[in-house]
């Protein structure tokens, strides 16, 4: 968009600036406004010539609304002095005066809110910013004008975001300046809670293509909970193959321990379940259930015998089938435990009320309008991963899986009841429907600015329901299309997207990503928690899974680093963190405290380590590395679980290299109290002379690149300059990268530009190891310790080292 139609046809603007700064030159088309249009100088409403505009005016003054009261033929202007006036008298601590002036935004889009917040005196140096259409996000077009001058508190009485105006859906045709929401109930089991699940579960199942495949029967589960009726209790039941709709739960077991199926109590179960020796979550499950009208509900803690390692390993391999399978997954989101319930109480700050008053408009007919807060909460930032992030159940590690392979989802949430599906998301506030897009990082440009603007993005949409609709008929044909479909898929994956192959392992290390974020009661559930995706992943791949890692993409997939932590800590702070035990620590800061799980998975498997781990911002290439590869010579992984052979691997899984290995110091040790990360300097021996004894002017310090570490020092060990420790060359990336401001160690600006990095900087990617302990036996077996990446600017050598076979345990 350039500058002149920037001017002309702005997204936002607002009447003043129009008249001052737009006045049409002989011969010029006004674009923005007709001055025929009706407006109003008090409150700056006008009509926009295309629908997909706004219009905002930067000061409205509270005297200048007062001074027409009840004789104003604006209803914009009635509208903005009652709704002010109610919300004051009903949602705010007494006394607090409305704002003498405030600023007033009409938002575009799907939703029209009309929303008000503080007026901020302008700052004469800076001219205003317009916002063009690449900031839009589909489905809903959300703009937000720069604010001018100092950053202002949060108002007492406007907040930090303001305050919206909507109408009900029924009334959407009586004021046009504003748009439709829905006030949120303070009683999640309220009948209008229930009412508004019914409808968007029917509007799914009758008008969702993608989401249709599960509305009629499907195959029930290996038990399933029949929930019975107000005059049958519930019951345990063996599907034995029969067909039907049901629901799946999920929970959080949390410290209060659910009733359970055992091999005692399992013939009991089979009978009936009294309804009030049910925990509460699973009580109110139920009763939801039926009022969806879903005769059978899974809950893995009574349809799975928790005592039986053989029931276990084998049902909990199906859980992708079960989440998949389910009509609804009912989700307990912020429930610590199954004693907290699924409605859970929403308090005054959790509960986002709604203020109603009636308003006349000008046909002379009668509307109730609300005032309510735009703050919305947390809930509104949301990630199609990552929903709710702060929640307990969004904490947990087996939730995940959950989430991604539900076809629908019903979340109860102390602010507000949410649903998503595979089609859109909706929110009981009305601020959505809309659907969050994720796109591969290869369709992305990265030239510093938005490229394409919103014809490019509506590109991208197209392109992925067009590929979103031919996965689901490749994965659901007629017997004799089931070729054709997959042909399909391929050529558009590969003409639309990029190699389809390297796109689903990018999004695999996202799925990780989110996965190590999140907490688990076991250390054993690390590689069965993730089964369901990691198997739904091969049979797209077709690829060899290796305790969390896949063989063809192997060298990129060896290149985890332990996650940045999101928080900044004083020292003091840090060691209290250190010396809380685990159960002490709030379970969003506990996976930037990682730890080595006891056989869990390999030391080069991310699945070793119980923690967040990450793939970015170590100028790492969209595609799989192709440059300077270790020779990858042998791998031995062996699940203990035949039923579930992605699941849990046996102790001493390996892998051989042929690659070039040097001996290297560490030194420099450090905690990074913003990152939390352990880290260290990288000492290189520049002379390579076996028979000569090495002095300073034989050493190199990499002064710019920091190595990782992936778990803290231990304090009973030697320093760490006193260790022996190794570099392997796993691969190489030459210029141009993409652009990055800071290393891959996080937060610490490079002494040489990114920009020069990215063009003129050769990036090698070393694993850290260390001799194996008790394996003195085997000259070259390893564990990993690190990741070490080396940038070396054109033309520069170093000495990558000798090649050998290493096998890394």
């Amino acid at each position: 968009m350039n500058k002149e139609t920037q001017r002309n046809l702005p997204l936002f603007g607002s009447l003043e600036e129009y008249m001052n700064t737009n006045t049409p030159e002989s011969g010029e088309q006004n674009n923005f406004v007709n001055r025929n249009e009706p407006h109003c100088f008090r409150c700056g409403k006008f009509t926009p010539s295309k629908p997909n505009k706004g219009w905002e005016k930067n000061e409205v003054r509270l005297r200048d609304l007062e001074d027409v009261e009840g004789g104003s033929d604006c209803e914009v202007c009635a509208m903005l002095l009652q709704g002010l006036r109610a919300y004051r008298d009903n949602a705010i601590p007494p006394d607090t005066p409305i704002p003498s002036s405030f600023s007033i935004q009409c938002v575009p889009g799907q939703s029209k809110f009309l929303k008000i917040k503080d007026y901020i005196e302008p700052d004469p140096v800076i001219s205003p910013a317009t916002v063009d259409a690449s900031q839009q996000v589909f489905g809903r077009i959300s703009f937000s004008r720069l604010p001018l001058g100092p950053t202002k508190e949060p108002s007492a009485f406007f907040g930090r975001y303001g305050l919206e105006f909507f109408i009900k859906p029924e009334d959407s045709s009586a004021f046009k300046h504003i748009g439709i929401g829905r006030p949120v109930a303070q009683d999640l089991s309220s009948d209008q809670c229930i009412n508004l699940a019914r409808q968007w579960m029917s509007e799914c199942e009758r008008d969702h293509v993608l989401c249709r495949r599960w509305s009629s029967s499907v195959s029930l589960p290996t038990r399933v909970l029949d929930v019975g009726s107000e005059r049958q209790s519930p019951r345990l039941v063996e599907s034995l193959g029969r067909t039907g709709r049901y629901a799946a739960l999920s929970h959080c077991w949390g410290k209060a321990q659910p009733l359970t199926t055992t091999s005692e109590n399992f013939g009991d179960h089979i009978v009936a379940i009294q309804l009030d020796l049910l925990p509460k979550t699973f009580r109110e499950a139920v009763l939801l259930a039926r009022q969806l009208d879903l005769q059978y509900i899974w809950i893995d803690s009574l349809c799975i015998i928790q005592d039986s390692k053989a029931d276990w390993d084998t049902e909990s391999a199906k859980m992708a089938e079960v989440y998949a399978g389910a009509a609804v997954t009912i989700a307990a989101t912020s429930a610590k435990d199954g004693s907290e319930g699924l409605f859970v109480a929403k308090d005054e700050g959790a509960w986002n009320k709604a203020v109603p008053f009636s308003m006349t408009n000008a046909q002379g007919e009668q509307t109730t309008v609300y005032i309510r807060s735009a703050d919305g909460g947390d809930h509104h930032s949301i990630r199609r991963n990552n929903l709710f992030d702060a929640h307990p159940l969004s904490r947990r590690g087996w939730v995940l899986q959950e989430r991604l392979l539900s076809t629908r989802i019903l979340m109860f949430t102390s602010c507000e009841l949410v649903f998503d599906c595979q089609t859109l998301l909706w929110c009981e506030c009305g601020h959505f429907p809309f659907k969050i897009e994720m796109f591969p990082s290869e369709i992305e440009a990265h030239t510093g600015e938005a490229v394409g603007g919103a014809c490019l993005r509506a590109l991208r949409i197209c392109k992925q329901r067009l590929l979103d609709l031919l996965s689901w008929a490749r994965d659901h044909p007629p017997p004799l299309m089931a070729r054709v479909v997959n042909g399909l898929v391929q050529c558009a994956e590969n003409s639309l997207m990029g190699r389809r192959e390297e796109s689903e392992y990018w999004h695999w290390q996202h799925i990780v990503e989110s996965y190590t974020c999140r907490c688990l009661t076991r250390d054993e559930d690390t590689l069965p928690a993730l089964s369901g995706l990691a198997k739904l992943m091969q049979g797209r791949l077709h690829d060899r899974y290796l305790a969390g890692v896949w063989r063809r993409d192997i060298h990129k997939q060896l290149l985890w680093s332990i996650h940045p932590s999101a928080w900044s800590f004083t020292p003091e702070e840090f060691e209290l963190l250190k010396r809380l035990p685990d159960d002490k620590i709030d379970q969003l800061y506990l996976p930037y405290r990682p730890r080595r799980t006891a056989d869990q998975a390999p030391s080069w498997s991310w699945a070793s380590i119980r923690g967040a781990v990450w793939w970015e911002g170590r100028w790492l290439p969209g595609g799989r590395l192709v440059e300077g590869l270790a020779e990858l010579v042998e791998t031995h992984c062996v699940s203990i679980t035949p039923a579930n052979p992605l699941g849990s691997v046996s102790a001493g899984g390996y892998l051989v290299l042929r690659a070039p290995l040097t001996q290297v110091r560490l030194v420099q040790y450090e905690v990074h109290l913003r990152s939390l990360l352990h880290r260290c300097r990288v000492v290189e021996a520049a002379c390579h002379d076996p028979n000569h004894r090495h002095v300073e002017s034989c050493i190199q310090l990499n002064s710019e690149d920091w190595a990782v570490l992936d778990l803290p020092l231990e304090s009973t060990e030697p320093p760490l300059a006193q260790r022996e420790f190794w570099r392997v060359k796993v691969a190489e990336k030459s210029p141009p990268h993409d652009i990055v401001s800071s290393d891959y160690a996080s937060w610490d600006r490079l002494s040489t530009l990114p920009q020069e990095i990215a063009t003129s900087y050769t990036i090698v990617y070393h694993l850290l190891l260390q001799k194996r302990l008790g394996s003195e036996a085997e000259d070259w077996a390893f564990e990993r310790v690190g990741l070490y990446v080396k940038t070396l600017p054109r033309g520069e050598t170093y000495f990558p080292g000798e090649m050998e076979y290493i096998k890394i345990f």
